[in-house]
């Protein structure tokens, strides 16, 4: 079966933590490098964890036997042959094995490292470019006025140098390689533009761009620190620590991740976060928001909440009318904190037992069976090259049902599409048959939900209801 892993919900959970599976008994091992709550990141042995939980060579708790797939149930082991695969629970099965690529190679766009790992990786290439015998030219920003150089931002529009991206990096402000590799390529980049390629400093920015690229590789496949380790001879326990993290090249150190279920293999994302929801208060305030970080009161099922100072205003007896129109006491109502961080699901695959985002996936928690087993997209695509998938199972819009507003949106394409093709064959003086059409064209709702929004007393009143 999909089994699923829920998401946190509160920045007082510590992610380090072993993270156990909804469902089940696997524990997820700590991540090499995570963010708690108070926003710092540590290093751990990552093969010492791997060996301790039994993963070093990155299966999960769920194996593969000699005749199919082999999972615990609540009746004992169960083989699962190709039919028992669900087509419900994931939009890859009715995908096609070129559509599935296409979607894999758009997650997997670059390398994700917080903008701790990023600092900690690439400070030190900045560092080696600014100690450079040349590296004065480019450390301190370019002063037109000083140097006489009336027309260099007519030139330039971009201006960069060495020492502001060494702030940047020590206050963590780059999220990816990418932002920090193309600062750092601007700075030589202009020097070249506004001197010339062929003039001294041309010749220096283009031999320190180089210099630049080739550590930056060698960054991402993890020889760079090893050269750099090797010219220090005494080292204290804390700094050795920190190297075995910049020894590990950025792409090794993913794999390892993924292996171990702590990253998705899919995206190579380790934690997908989305914006906390928004609390409003239904005391006397006004549906004012309630603060983040901030204590408040809720009901069991927390559709009324109260901030700190209107649950004080209730009174100790006093009857509290809810949304759902129920009763309650002001003893009922239980305390929370407002540090809520909603975060995408997981799910494990059953064939390679690998760990992806749901969303990633393209799984659908809501349908999952426990009788059936969830297989990822890059064994959906193994599977389809061996033949062990249908082609018609491959469904595309034409097959999903229609609806009011389907069929209303459709119906205009097509009319709208004829009077063009009309227009065109006058305009040209043919016929109707000979313009080049657009066929095949579908139209199909695939998310339409209702939803109720309770408001408060003070807001129906003030606003009228809408004739109907």
């Amino acid at each position: 079966m999909g089994r699923e892993m829920g998401s946190l919900s509160s920045t007082e959970t510590n992610t380090s933590d072993l993270r156990k599976a909804i469902g089940g008994s696997q524990a997820m091992v700590p991540l090499d490098e995570t963010t708690s709550g108070d926003g710092q990141g540590h290093f751990g042995n990552l093969d010492q964890i791997t060996s301790s939980h039994g993963l070093a060579d990155g299966t999960g708790a769920s194996g593969h036997n000699g005749d199919g797939l082999s999972l615990e149930t609540s009746s004992g082991p169960k083989v699962l042959q190709q039919g028992d695969y669900e087509h419900n629970t994931s939009l890859i099965s009715s995908l096609s094995v070129d559509s599935i690529e296409q979607h894999l190679e758009s997650l997997r766009g670059s390398l994700h490292l917080t903008p701790r790992a990023v600092t900690l990786k690439c400070l030190p290439l900045v560092q080696q470019l600014i100690e450079d015998d040349a590296g004065w030219i480019f450390k301190d920003a370019v002063d037109p006025v000083a140097l006489g150089l009336p027309d260099y931002f007519e030139v330039v529009k971009n201006p960069m140098h060495l020492t502001l991206i060494e702030k940047k990096l020590e206050n963590e402000l780059y999220h990816d390689l990418e932002t920090f590799a193309r600062d750092v390529k601007l700075v030589f980049e202009n020097a070249i533009l506004y001197n010339g390629e062929p003039s001294d400093v041309g010749i220096i920015a283009k031999g320190l761009l180089v210099r630049f690229q080739k550590d930056f590789e060698e960054l991402i496949q993890g020889t760079f620190f090893r050269a750099f380790c090797q010219q220090l001879h005494s080292l204290t326990l804390a700094l050795l620590n920190l190297l075995s993290f910049l020894y590990t090249g950025i792409k090794e150190a993913q794999v390892r991740l993924e292996r171990v279920g702590e990253a998705c293999t899919l995206c190579g994302c380790q934690r997908r976060l989305f914006e906390p929801t928004v609390l409003y208060c239904n005391g006397v305030c006004g549906m004012q928001p309630i603060r983040r970080n901030g204590n408040y009161y809720s009901d069991t099922k927390k559709q009324n909440n109260w901030c700190e100072e209107c649950y004080k205003l209730l009174g100790d007896g006093e009857k509290i009318m809810l949304d759902d129109n129920t009763e309650i006491e002001k003893m009922q109502l239980q305390s929370f904190k407002n540090d809520g961080i909603p975060e995408e699901a997981w799910v494990q695959c059953d064939d390679c037992s690998s760990w992806v985002h749901q969303i990633c996936a393209l799984f659908n928690g809501r349908k999952n069976k426990s009788s059936a087993a969830y297989r990822c997209p890059k064994c959906h695509i193994r599977a389809a090259n061996n033949g062990e998938v249908s082609e018609d199972s491959m469904k595309g819009a034409n097959d999903l049902p229609h609806c009011k507003l389907s069929l209303a949106i459709e119906n205009g394409l097509q009319q709208a599409l004829t009077t063009a093709y009309t227009e065109k064959a006058v305009d040209r003086g043919i016929s109707i048959h000979q313009v080049e059409k657009a066929n095949g064209l579908t139209v199909r709702v695939v998310s339409n939900m209702d939803k109720k929004h309770l408001v408060r007393e003070e807001v129906s009143r003030s606003r009228p209801r809408p004739s109907l």
